[in-house]
């Protein structure tokens, strides 16, 4: 089970798609951030191939300019104009990332290619990092200084009839390894930041953070923008020009001012030393792991996109074994929001070990409903559970974590749960889909597919005119012997779909008319769905459905929100989804500072013909999930408990 989950992770992490083989050929060359100052001329050129790429690529540029003003004309022109007083090669790039997120767009983002070597880059770190909470100070949580994996943490609880007191607060959740022996250092973990110079910790980040990872939801932002305070990395965000900075704590009750200096340090001598002194830790605990041998390979110079480029190097190799499933490649609707900061992804290995479960475990939703017995049942791909009530009533529960997984056993794990299901004869079923980050298009519509066992109204796609799209279902509309070239339906289908988008090209549209997602690949879903009855592969219909989503369900999860929705099969409960509407590809890389961008080339249209991006799916029974992450979730799982009495 832990193998399976963690090839499923791995998948969900670096599934991108559409990368040309010129980009391999710059990144095997070692290329990385310049180490010189640049001159306008080379500023000009990154802009352009930046804007270029907008201009080819980007699906949402109309409905970005209709809704927010968005224009990629006038966004062109700010950019230039703010670059002018710009030198530093690592400055350059988080500019070239503050224009490219004011596209709000989850799937739209910069990040740095090759290699960086000493005295190029940058990190200021305070000492600890930290995580976006919404806590009541009035009732703030109790946690324990040793946890009982098996025992929930103590859940605030108001008084009868006082309301909350919200706020946006920054939650201590570790203190790095160099500052870790340090008896003196005024941090300690579980304490909470409530100021940050003065000011309110969301208007801190809204100011200092949010325009360099906009993600167009404002909720799913401030989430991202937690991790990112603490510690910065000049090639993402400009580093901070004060000395110091006066935080505001709330601990135990009691507030506290600390004035903390920001240290600044080499990027990879900040690596190299934080290693180094986790290394020592572990060695002193007798315990090692695979995370930290790991981190070995990333110090002097890093590989700024050391685990995309394995996942790059197969996608290649895909594209070129697999030419007629090339569509399928383009299809990933992933978000990730670790992807695009190294130096945090960095620290997120460095820690891999503290934070893994171990085997056996309670999941948070047995921990939210500790008084409630419940059955283990077995399951390669899902965590899934069944509680038994008191009245002897069955609910089932299914965690599905990422839709980055192959189509095939994906189909086949969820429909083995729900015979398993309809044998323990539960009464309804909760699908959880909490922090999911998307994954593969065709394996979310497989699994939507056989959450029941009437037809679906499916969703559907705009593509923008570009030759990923295109190029895409040329390919897999021909035959070449010796190939999986698929059937000749399947070819006549795409290539019924590459003739559509030729005709709207010549038209002069920028995107497609709405295309059903399932002409992408029909004969699976209509498969699935003929074989509901003769091996249950579909739930029943009469079982009653919940779905949980929150601020971070992204991507094919909007898009599985949304079928959910469209089609009626149950309560959705948790906060508004992301609203990451369309797939996801890679373009690489700029000439000068040698940035990778990824763009949203499609746009994915619910069942009333409204777009995903920017607005997700609202839940029918809303809760404050921010809030509710304190408790692990422990009111959201209560609720959907009470739906399916």
């Amino acid at each position: 089970m832990r193998l399976a989950r963690a090839k499923v992770r791995m998948l969900s992490i670096r599934v991108f798609a559409g990368v040309c083989a010129a980009v391999f050929g710059s990144l095997l060359a070692g290329c990385g951030l310049p180490a010189h100052d640049l001159n306008d001329l080379e500023k000009t050129a990154d802009i352009e191939w930046v804007f270029g790429v907008f201009e080819r690529n980007y699906a949402p540029a109309g409905w970005k300019e209709k809704q927010f003003g968005m224009s990629l004309a006038q966004a062109k022109k700010e950019c230039s104009e703010q670059a002018k007083t710009i030198v530093k090669p690592d400055a350059f790039v988080s500019h070239l990332s503050r224009c490219v997120n004011r596209f709000g767009d989850a799937h739209t983002s910069t990040m740095s290619g090759g290699t960086t070597l000493p005295e190029l880059a940058k990190v200021a770190y305070l000492g600890f990092m930290t995580e976006t909470e919404r806590v009541d100070l009035a009732n703030p949580p109790v946690r324990r200084t040793q946890p009982d994996p098996k025992t929930p943490e103590p859940s605030p609880t108001p008084e009868p009839g006082k309301p909350l007191q919200l706020q946006t607060l920054l939650h201590v959740t570790k203190i790095l390894p160099t500052t870790n022996d340090s008896g003196d250092f005024p941090i300690r973990v579980d304490d909470y930041i409530v100021e940050i110079d003065g000011r309110a910790v969301a208007e801190y980040l809204a100011s200092e953070i949010l325009p360099f990872g906009n993600l167009g939801q404002s909720n799913s932002s401030m989430m991202q923008a937690g991790p990112i305070f603490p510690v910065r990395s000049s090639y993402t965000h400009p580093l901070p020009t004060a000395e110091f900075v006066q935080l505001k704590i709330f601990r135990s009750g009691h507030f506290l001012n600390v004035n903390l200096p920001w240290t600044i340090k080499d990027l990879v001598q900040f690596q190299q030393e934080q290693q180094d002194a986790q290394k020592a830790k572990n060695t002193k605990s007798d315990h090692k792991d695979e995370h930290t041998k790991k981190g070995e390979i990333l110090v002097s110079p890093i590989w700024m996109g050391n685990e995309l480029f394995t996942y790059l190097l197969k996608l290649m190799d895909d594209y070129r074994m697999n030419p007629g499933s090339r569509v399928q490649i383009l299809l990933t609707n992933t978000f990730t929001k670790y992807n695009f900061n190294p130096t945090l992804r960095f620290l997120q290995d460095l820690f891999a070990a503290e934070n893994k479960a171990k085997d056996g475990d309670p999941l948070p939703v047995e921990k939210a409903l500790a008084s409630t017995s419940s059955l283990k049942v077995d399951s390669e791909l899902f965590a899934a559970r069944v509680f038994i009530q008191e009245d002897g009533t069955r609910i089932g529960y299914i965690r599905i974590e990422t839709f980055s997984v192959d189509d095939k056993q994906a189909a086949q794990a969820l429909s083995e749960l729900h015979r398993k299901f309809s044998k323990l004869k539960v009464k309804g079923v909760i699908y959880d889909t909490l922090n999911n980050g998307g994954g593969s298009l065709v394996a979310g519509l497989r699994m939507a597919n056989l959450l029941t066992t009437k037809p679906l109204v499916y969703p559907t796609l705009q593509m923008a005119l570009n030759e990923n799209w295109m190029n895409a279902f040329h390919a897999d509309s021909l035959y070449r012997a010796g190939t999986s070239t698929g059937s000749d339906s399947r070819r006549t289908l795409a290539a019924r779909v590459y003739r559509i988008l030729n005709e709207d090209q010549k038209a002069g549209l920028r995107i497609s008319r709405p295309i059903s997602s399932t002409e992408l690949d029909p004969f699976i879903l209509n498969e699935d769905k003929a074989l509901c009855q003769s091996e249950r592969r579909c739930l029943d219909s009469e079982i009653k459905r919940v779905l949980l989503v929150n601020e971070m369900c992204a991507s094919m999860c909007d898009i599985f929100a949304a079928m959910f929705r469209d089609n009626k099969m149950g309560t959705i409960i948790g906060s508004q989804t992301m609203g990451a509407g369309g797939n996801v590809v890679m373009h690489g890389t700029s000439p000068v500072s040698q940035i990778m961008m990824t763009q949203t080339e499609s746009l994915v249209l619910d069942a009333d013909g409204k777009y995903l991006e920017n607005q997700g799916v609202l839940p029918d029974i809303a809760l404050d999930t921010i809030y509710d992450r304190i408790n692990g979730f422990s009111a959201t799982y209560k609720k959907a408990l009470a739906a399916l009495q």
